[in-house]
Formats: structure tokens, sequence, C-alpha cells
């Protein structure tokens, strides 16, 4: 075999295991979070969606911390009404400030990953454009790819990409801080009813993926 039939050869292998890699339905997840990795950009605002994300998570376990402190107040500070309300308006003034600090976090990383979602759907359209007035006459003349077929491609199919993120994976990442900061603040309080709580984890795991399945 000569040099130009072997380089045909492994041409013709890689587009193969391209298109497995493609229509494998183990593999389209994969292959579909590396191709759109490099339209996530600019890197520093799904950095500080990533961050705003992970605060999130922590306030909203804090906050049930904050409310548990509010109430104990109130139990503890039954007889004495000064103290109890003295106590009772710092907590309250707690979770004011912490419900704010949640509020922008929760904005900021909606505009941020809104912002990546546009230069998502901006680039992909740019790089179809570019790669449909690269193609030969004779593939614009098949009816498959008439001029409005891929006038709706550009304007519609690729807007549905604008979701396609990394705010699904900073969505896991919040959930998972939230989860580790639950467990320091309840073995701060009680590790009993900590690992009580944490051994049934998996459990409430397990029905989350079922009721997502189903």
């Amino acid at each position: 075999m000569n040099l130009a039939n072997l380089v045909a050869s492994d041409k013709k292998l890689s587009e193969l295991q391209l298109l497995d890699s493609i229509t494998n339905p183990k593999t389209q997840k994969a292959v579909f979070r590396q191709k759109l990795s490099k339209y996530n950009r600019p890197m520093w605002i799904v950095f500080f969606g990533f961050f705003f994300e992970i605060i999130k998570g922590l306030i909203s376990t804090t906050f049930g911390a904050l409310i548990m402190k509010n109430f104990f107040s109130i139990l503890n500070n039954f007889n004495d009404y000064h103290k109890m309300r003295k106590d009772v308006d710092f907590w309250s003034l707690m979770k004011f400030i912490t419900a704010i600090v949640a509020f922008f976090c929760s904005f900021a990383s909606k505009a941020l990953f809104s912002r990546v979602g546009e230069n998502i759907t901006l680039n992909v359209r740019a790089d179809l454009y570019t790669q449909i007035i690269k193609k030969q006459i004779g593939w614009h003349d098949d009816t498959s790819n008439a001029s409005g077929i891929l006038g709706a491609i550009l304007a519609s199919d690729v807007q549905l990409l604008n979701g396609a993120s990394a705010e699904g994976v900073a969505v896991m990442a919040e959930a998972f801080f939230s989860l580790v900061w639950g467990c320091v603040i309840g073995f701060l309080f009680s590790w009993r009813v900590s690992l009580v709580a944490l051994a049934l984890t998996p459990l409430i795991i397990l029905g989350a993926v079922v009721s997502a399945k189903i």
C-alpha cells in the first residue's frame, strides 16, 4: 500500500470514528459537551457565573440555619420578652441580609450565563454560515439544502443552543456545595442527627434519579 492510499485510509477511518462518536448514544453527550466547550466564552464570565452559583448554594443552607436560630431564640427566651425580641430582631436582620445577597447572586448568575448563551448562539451561527458559504455550488442545488431550510436552521435551530451553556454544571456545583455546607453546619449543631441525615442522603439521591427517569 502506497503512502497516498495509507493517508486516504486513515482519513476515512477517522471520519468513521467521528461519525460513530456522534451517532452512538453512549458517546453523544460527551461529544456534544466537548464540541460546545469551545463556545463557552469568555471564560471569566463562566468563572463568575460558577462563583455566584456556589455562593447561592451556600446561602440556601445558611438560611435554614438562621431560621432555626430564630426559632430557638424564641423558645430559649420565652420568659424574657426583651431578650427574646433582641435575639429575634438580630436573626431576622441576618435573614434579610442573606436574602438580599441570595437575590443578587441569583440575578448575577442568570445574567452572566444568559450572556454566555448568547455568545454560543452567535458563534455557532457564524461558524455554520461560514461553512455554508464555503460549500460547492452543486451542494446548494440539492433541495434539502435550499436557502429557506438553511435560513430556518440559522434562525431557529441554533437558538436551541442558547440554554446549553455551562449553567447546568454550575447548578450541580451549587447543589454539591450546598450539601457539603449543610453537613458542616449539621455536625456543628448535632453530629448524631447529622450522621442519620448523611446516611439517608444516598436514598434521597436515588429517589431523585428514579423520579428524573420516570
